[in-house]
């Protein structure tokens, strides 16, 4: 209608937990990752242990 004002509030949904196998830890992580991410959600990724470099360098 004229003279009205239409307001839109985003907001995340929330915290997105990304567990990522070993198996592929980098593609399967950027896969969960970048949705979460363009929602606005904070995540915590938890990779496996023998995948530390590649972490840091993700990082």
């Amino acid at each position: 209608m004229p003279g009205s004002i239409s307001v839109i509030l985003r907001q995340p949904m929330g915290v997105a937990a990304v567990i990522a196998p070993w198996n592929s830890p980098v593609i399967l992580t950027i896969r969960s990752l970048a949705p979460a991410l363009a929602a606005g959600c904070t995540t915590v990724i938890k990779i496996p242990a023998q995948f530390a470099q590649t972490a840091s360098v993700m990082a």
